[in-house]
């Protein structure tokens, strides 16, 4: 079986920098929706989420590749197109 790792990379620092304060993490919507039809499909899926889980960027792409994916997806910002 095919297994997917989606990855919403770490971004609230970079993407709001003194905005911190006033954000709140948000579903990453795109990737969810994405993780349900590859489930649908018999797919094994596992989502990282970054901002969620305070992860910094390295450790996201250290548990990433921990965890030895067939592929990966990500999703980002335009504020932090930089970094993905």
């Amino acid at each position: 079986m095919k297994k997917f790792v989606l990855v919403n990379i770490p971004s609230f620092e970079d993407a709001y920098h003194n905005l911190i304060d006033f954000v709140s993490v948000t579903l990453p919507i795109g990737i969810t929706t994405i993780a349900a039809v590859l489930e649908k499909l018999n797919y094994e899926v596992e989502i990282i989420d970054g901002d969620a889980e305070g992860l910094s960027l390295e450790e996201a792409v250290s548990r990433t590749v921990e965890k030895a994916p067939d592929f990966v997806g990500s999703t980002t910002m335009t504020a932090t197109m930089e970094i993905a």
